[in-house]
């Protein structure tokens, strides 16, 4: 059996750690620096609801930029901001307007603008209703097939730097 943060085989007995909220099962040495042990069938009770603490899953694009997922059909589409940018200058209304409009702050209308920001669904159909455009589409599919995994198994260990004492 393998650390589960640093990736090297266990000698002697598991450690049953809790690192950042995260049962772990680990060797002595990353036991450590474990912020308590958890027994089997026991549950740990956090200090955050789960559900308050979801994160929304990404798309990243070729150029690097990412994409906010809005749906399991719909994504915001490339060139957004352009998009925005004409439609807004087409109906003559300024980032003060729209903001009143939308009913959000002109730097949130900016950042969108620049696509320096990806909006939430929400907003993504609040602007469209105002502009009278269309930025949802459905979802790309890439172009080259997936990659099969890597037969070694990813470690924690492999992810993060862990500081070792002199």
């Amino acid at each position: 059996m393998n650390c589960e943060i640093c990736g090297q085989p266990i000698r002697g007995r598991p450690v049953n750690a809790i690192v950042d909220k995260a049962k772990l099962i680990v060797c002595v040495e990353c036991g450590k620096h474990s912020s308590g042990r958890w027994k089997v069938g026991e549950t740990i009770r956090l200090s955050n609801p789960p559900h308050l603490s979801t994160v929304k899953p990404k798309i990243r694009t070729a150029s690097g930029m990412s994409r906010e997922r809005v749906g399991e059909e719909l994504e915001v589409t490339e060139g957004f901001g352009l998009k925005i940018r004409q439609a807004r200058e087409k109906l003559g209304i300024s980032y003060e307007e729209l903001g009143k409009i939308l009913n959000e702050k002109v730097s949130v209308i900016q950042r969108v603008e620049s696509q320096k920001l990806v909006p939430d669904i929400k907003l993504t159909k609040k602007i469209e209703y105002a502009l009278k455009i269309k930025l949802l589409g459905d979802v790309s599919v890439p172009s080259e097939p997936l990659k099969e995994p890597s037969t070694s198994e990813v470690t924690l260990g492999d992810v993060v730097a862990v500081k070792r004492r002199k």
